[in-house]
């Protein structure tokens, strides 16, 4: 692998943060070369680009069909998951504030449905499955609709959050948020909410109003659990570590 294909191999995976030597379908243009091009390269030029990638925050993973699910046979993907001490640019503020934007809402009403959302997915990601943040292969048992999400929303805030008691919560701004929606809000925060974590490489869209946690999003989630939420947790003790996950009233004017 020459300097020009290192650069195409290396503008395509910090754009995509994926590619396989056999990609799903047709693929992205040029993915199956150049996912070629980086799985035949000499250790010399993988160990540069590796390099360079970490200098943009990011490790390079190869995982092969024995190592994980849903590649094709004889398979290889290269994973660019975002190292720990790294912002994600794409779920920044500005980011969240942009895409989740909804006519008349607040923004600090949009950060509260993304985050709220995030917890809600998780849940049918992990916690509906019995399983565990470190079971990255079961990610292809995680399809879900658009209607799946907002059915699970609707049963958190009801059966959960409007349970809690006003007076138990009173002046809480995202207890307060939650109990005010109506049931078109929760359908539209899921639609922009959906569509931030495709674009975020965090959920696949399978077609058809299909989505799944994609296999990034399931080796990220690993990696965070045991490098750096698991840690932190039993440091801090679970009940802090929640209170402190809230999302917290923007600090900046509302919009």
């Amino acid at each position: 692998m020459n300097r020009i294909e290192m650069g195409r191999v290396q503008a395509f995976l910090l754009q995509h943060r994926r590619m396989e030597t056999i990609p799903r379908g047709k693929g992205r243009v040029d993915e199956r070369e150049l996912a070629r091009l980086l799985n035949d390269a000499d250790l010399e030029a993988r160990t540069e680009l590796e390099g360079l990638l970490q200098g943009f925050g990011f490790d390079l993973v190869a995982l092969d069909d024995f190592q994980t699910q849903g590649l094709a046979h004889g398979g290889k993907v290269f994973l660019l998951p975002r190292r720990l001490d790294q912002v994600s640019a794409l779920f920044s503020e500005r980011w969240i504030d942009e895409r989740m934007q909804l006519k008349n809402e607040t923004i600090t009403t949009r950060r509260i449905w993304f985050t709220q959302l995030w917890f809600v997915l998780l849940a049918l990601f992990y916690t509906h499955r019995n399983r565990v943040a470190t079971e990255v292969t079961r990610y292809v048992e995680t399809t879900f609709t658009r209607a799946d999400l907002v059915q699970a929303m609707h049963e958190y805030i009801n059966d959960m959050v409007r349970k809690l008691g006003q007076d138990a919560l009173k002046g809480d701004v995202v207890y307060n948020c939650l109990i005010s929606e109506s049931g078109a809000q929760v359908d539209k925060y899921a639609g922009r909410f959906i569509e931030l974590m495709v674009d975020g490489a965090q959920v696949d869209d399978l077609g058809a109003d299909r989505y799944r946690q994609s296999l990034l999003g399931a080796l990220e989630m690993k990696n965070n659990h045991l490098q750096g939420l698991e840690p932190w947790i039993q440091a801090t003790g679970p009940l802090e570590a929640g209170r402190e996950l809230l999302v917290r009233p923007s600090d900046s004017s509302e919009g």
